[in-house]
């Protein structure tokens, strides 16, 4: 045991001759310490599993729902002086259909100018005028279709410009 107290004392003189301000054992000490805990922080910080927040394509995103509401509040927006190059057919609110001048239409759709309406009510609006799909907020419009009739027919949209 005394070689071990011998020991003890070297280290004592040697700590002591050594300046205040430099306590390089110590200070190595702390920085291995420190150099690990960082080194197990960033382990921590990987990024291995993104989950499902990042598996969505950025495609997916641009046409969700919401996505949806914004183009139609843009294109209601939009006031062009030549509205009527920009013009994209389509119904408003009440179902209505927009022409190029910009003025609403009430249009059934098998495209007759006069009909009161001719299919069966809508399932979301009841309205006679709505064929396959309901013309409230439609953002496409029937341009053509053949008639069933002898002999078969082409009926058009009378307001379609296109």
């Amino acid at each position: 045991m005394s070689g071990m107290e011998e020991k003890d004392e070297a280290c004592e003189q040697r700590k002591s001759s050594l300046p205040t301000g430099l306590d390089l054992p110590t200070f190595e000490i702390e920085n291995l310490a420190q150099q690990q805990q960082l080194h197990r922080e960033l382990r921590n910080l990987r990024f291995i599993n993104p989950g499902e927040a990042v598996a969505m394509s950025t495609e997916e995103a641009f046409y969700d729902k919401q996505g949806i509401r914004r183009s139609t509040r843009h294109r209601k927006a939009i006031v062009s002086a030549d509205r009527i190059a920009d013009y994209i057919p389509h119904h408003d609110e009440e179902g209505y259909f927009i022409r190029a001048d910009g003025h609403p239409v009430k249009l059934c759709d098998c495209l007759r100018k006069s009909c009161p309406g001719c299919h069966y009510p809508c399932e979301k609006c009841g309205s006679r005028m709505c064929g396959p799909a309901c013309q409230k907020n439609r953002d496409f419009t029937i341009e053509s279709f053949l008639t069933e009739a002898e002999p078969p027919r082409i009926r058009k949209n009378p307001y379609y410009l296109m």
